[in-house]
């Protein structure tokens, strides 16, 4: 089974709207990781944790940063 859960302190991101933006991208991203998936079945339970600045970051950029992270955790 695979769990994801994607986290956006308060003190990241004061607006709901764009925590929440940042969780919908994350999960996106992790949806297309996922489809494209050569493993297509694996345990994994993680939690991403978004950093100040996340917000600046554009969507290919954030996906470089997300697939790296779970493909290099997951994947070893």
């Amino acid at each position: 089974s695979v769990r994801f859960a994607a986290v956006v302190s308060k003190k990241t991101l004061a607006g709901a709207v764009q925590r929440n933006k940042i969780k919908r991208r994350v999960f996106a991203i992790i949806e297309k990781i996922l489809k494209h998936s050569v493993r297509k079945s694996f345990n994994a339970n993680t939690i991403v944790f978004a950093k100040k600045g996340v917000d600046k970051l554009s969507f290919g950029e954030m996906e470089k940063e997300v697939f790296f992270t779970i493909i290099l955790h997951n994947f070893q």
